[in-house]
């Protein structure tokens, strides 16, 4: 078994030793629309630049899936009457081995955030500032993992980044979640909402069933940063292609403050 994780230090190599090298697990975009996307509105070509692998429809829902490739990853568009998620992840192992005594690899992260999400923003906000359908509220989230080689590293590290909360050096199955919102003149409501969610994990591999004859393959342990950043769900006005884009790239800028500093009062 392949274990494919692109990271193999949770502080960046970068001359400030405080920077923690976050890598995404997944990225996504939601635009929360008010009237439903024609069914043979072609997005992900839109979006990515390339057909994808497979797409799905289901017209009596009036939904549609679209799959396929972008750089290492896998990239979806998924779209209803009511939303279209614009998705980032790791791309899925192969259906088979490609030897009989080897497994597919495994991915936890596809690469360092900022690699991926300078360009998915990009051309998120190229696509955004075309869009044609009415819309009300946008939203950013994803998942990013960085790597410890013990759990204790890995409270250090969550330690450092949030500042609201007293973590100690032996703590286990911390979840911390906190929204602060960040003040805004873009929506009517005057802010955003800006949710984060932190959490040490542990990932073991076993090979075997039987706890006397099974083998450890692989033991790591990860701090996790969760973020969902949003438009306030009581603004319901229609925002304008101009609008979402100046939204879209706020957003991207304020989890990229977190991304660097942590947790920002």
């Amino acid at each position: 078994m392949t274990i494919k994780l692109p990271f193999s230090s949770s502080i960046s190599s970068m001359s400030d030793p405080s920077v923690v090298s976050w890598n995404a697990n997944a990225l996504r975009v939601t635009l929360f629309n008010i009237e439903p996307i024609p069914l043979d509105r072609l997005l992900f070509k839109q979006i990515f630049g390339t057909e994808p692998d497979i797409r799905e429809l289901r017209s009596k829902e009036t939904a549609f899936r679209e799959i396929g490739s972008f750089r290492d990853t896998q990239a979806s568009v998924s779209a209803s009457p009511v939303r279209v998620d614009v998705t980032l992840q790791c791309a899925p192992p192969p259906q088979s081995p490609t030897a009989p005594d080897e497994m597919p690899s495994i991915d936890f992260a596809f690469g360092p955030y900022f690699d991926y999400a300078d360009i998915f923003g990009e051309i998120v906000g190229d696509w955004i500032q075309n869009w044609d359908i009415p819309t009300n509220r946008i939203a950013y989230s994803g998942t990013l993992f960085a790597h410890a080689p013990t759990a204790d590293e890995a409270y250090d590290i969550l330690r450092q980044q949030v500042k609201l909360l007293k973590i100690s050096p032996h703590m286990g199955d911390l979840i911390y979640r906190a929204n602060l919102p960040v003040t805004t003149t873009l929506v009517k409501g005057g802010y955003l909402n800006r949710i984060l969610t932190w959490s040490a994990n542990r990932v073991s591999v076993v090979m075997g069933f039987q706890p006397k004859l099974s083998s450890n393959l692989y033991d790591e342990h990860m701090a996790r940063m969760d973020f969902d950043l949003s438009s306030p769900l009581e603004d319901t006005d229609v925002l304008d292609s101009n609008r979402l884009g100046a939204i879209w790239s706020r957003m991207v800028d304020l989890v990229a403050e977190n991304v660097r500093v942590g947790e920002v009062e």
